[in-house]
C-alpha cells in the first residue's frame, strides 16, 4: 500500500463504526453474472498454466472486474529478517496500482484486522481507524477484504476499494470469496507462499511483551 508508516508502536485497532460488515447481508445485491464469472475463472486457469508468476496480478485484476471496484489488490503477510511482520501488496490494480510492493504493519492495518478475525471485513472510511491511510493519493471510501488460507491459517487478503459513494454488497462478497479460494490454491502452486506462520508465532508477533 504505502511504505511502512511511522508509528510509535503497533496496536490492535478499535474498528468501531468503521466496521460495517454486518450491513453486507442486508444490502440489496446485484444479480449474479455467472457467465462473466466463468470466463474470468477460465482466464485465471490459463494464467496459472502458462504464466504462473503473473497469478497474483491476475487475481487482483479479476477481483476488480468481478466487483466493479476502482482499486483492488492482493496482500501477503511477510517478515523481513528480524523486523516486525508486515503485509506486502504483491499485486495492485486500478487507482492503487502505483502502490505495488508497498507495505503496511501487520498489527495495525485493515489486513491485520481481517487475519485476526479470520473472516471478511467491510470497512467504511477506514482512515478513521488507520490515520496513516491519509497518505494515499485517493481516499478509500469503502474497502472489502477477504482472507485466504493455507493449511487452515489465514496468510493474506484479496481486497477491493470504492473511492466514491458506491457500496459493496453480498454478491461482491460471494465473488470475492471465489477469488480467494482460487488464490489459496494458485499461490501455493506457484510458490509465492511458503509455509504459513504458526499460531504461536502470530500470537507472539501481536504481543510485544510476550517472551
Amino acid at each position: 500500500m504505502i511504505t511502512r508508516p511511522t508509528l510509535a508502536h503497533d496496536t490492535a485497532p478499535i474498528l468501531g463504526e468503521v466496521d460495517v460488515s454486518k450491513h453486507l447481508a442486508s444490502r440489496p445485491g446485484y444479480p449474479a453474472d455467472y457467465e462473466a464469472e466463468s470466463l474470468i475463472m477460465a482466464e485465471l486457469v490459463q494464467v496459472l498454466a502458462t504464466r504462473p508468476h503473473d497469478m497474483a496480478q491476475a487475481l487482483a485484476d479479476a477481483a476488480m472486474k468481478l466487483t466493479g471496484a476502482a482499486s483492488a489488490g492482493v496482500s501477503l503477510e511477510q517478515s523481513e529478517g528480524e523486523g516486525e511482520p508486515m503485509f506486502r501488496w504483491i499485486a495492485t490494480a486500478g487507482e492503487y496500482a502505483r502502490y505495488l510492493n508497498g507495505t503496511m504493519p501487520r498489527n495495525f492495518s485493515p489486513c491485520g484486522a481481517v487475519l485476526a478475525r479470520s473472516d471478511a471485513i467491510l470497512l467504511h472510511e477506514p482512515v478513521r481507524a488507520f490515520p496513516y491511510m491519509q497518505e494515499l493519493h485517493m481516499e478509500a471510501r469503502e474497502v472489502l477484504l477477504v482472507p485466504f488460507f493455507l493449511s487452515g491459517v489465514a496468510v493474506g487478503t484479496v481486497w477491493v476499494v470504492h473511492h466514491d459513494h458506491q457500496q459493496f454488497d453480498r454478491e461482491d462478497l460471494r465473488v470475492l470469496r471465489v477469488v480467494t479460494i482460487f488464490a489459496s490454491a494458485a499461490m501455493q502452486a506457484t510458490g509465492l507462499i511458503g509455509a504459513p506462520p504458526t499460531a504461536a508465532a502470530r500470537d507472539a508477533s501481536a504481543d510485544p511483551d510476550r517472551s
